[in-house]
Order: C-alpha cells, then sequence, then structure tokens
C-alpha cells in the first residue's frame, strides 16, 4: 500500500494528469445540455400537447421541469437549473421576455 513507485510509473501517472485549463466544467455541460433540451422540447411540447401518445425528446429534462412544477412553493430562481427550468416555463407560457431574461442570468 505505502510502496515507492518507480521514475517510469510516476511519468506514467504526469501523462495521465490533465492540465486544469483543459477540465471540462460539469456545471457548464449540464447548462448546455438543458438549454439546448429546452429549445427542443418546449416547441415539440407545444405542437403536441393534446396527442395521447406523446414522447419526450429529453428524460431529464422532462424530470427537471416536472419536478419544479410539483413543488407548491416557488421562489426566485437561484441555482443555474432553477433558471433555466423558469425559462421553460416563459417560453412555454409565450411570455419570450421573461425567459430571455431568465437564460441571460445564467452567463
Amino acid at each position: 500500500r505505502h510502496h515507492e513507485r518507480s521514475s517510469d510509473q510516476e511519468k506514467i501517472e504526469k501523462q495521465r494528469q490533465i492540465p486544469f485549463h483543459m477540465h471540462i466544467n460539469l456545471e457548464m455541460l449540464e447548462c448546455v445540455y438543458l438549454v439546448s433540451a429546452m429549445l427542443i422540447e418546449i416547441p415539440y411540447m407545444a405542437a403536441h400537447e393534446y396527442d395521447a401518445r406523446r414522447r419526450m425528446i429529453s428524460k431529464y429534462y422532462y424530470h427537471q421541469l416536472r419536478s419544479s412544477e410539483r413543488q407548491s412553493l416557488v421562489g426566485p430562481p437561484e441555482s443555474m437549473r432553477e433558471h433555466i427550468v423558469a425559462a421553460s416555463k416563459a417560453m412555454r407560457n409565450g411570455t419570450g421576455e421573461s425567459a430571455g431574461t431568465s437564460s441571460s442570468i445564467i452567463k
């Protein structure tokens, strides 16, 4: 467990490490995914509103939207995910100005 590594093993481990500037920010990745899912899903939901066999395009986005609708007390959005859900609700209701405001806060 506490044995010394050879110089070859240390070289290999250093090559495997990725510099900090090459790391992928997972929160930003999730944000991009949710925004793209919103831009695809909301028009699809509006077009197939009364369709009984409407399929969902993104299960994760659909789950986020439904869980926010189940909340009884909704305050102002604080996290990135809540901002995207608020923008989705505004986009679905047709208030594009507030959808743009909610999505511009994500920056």
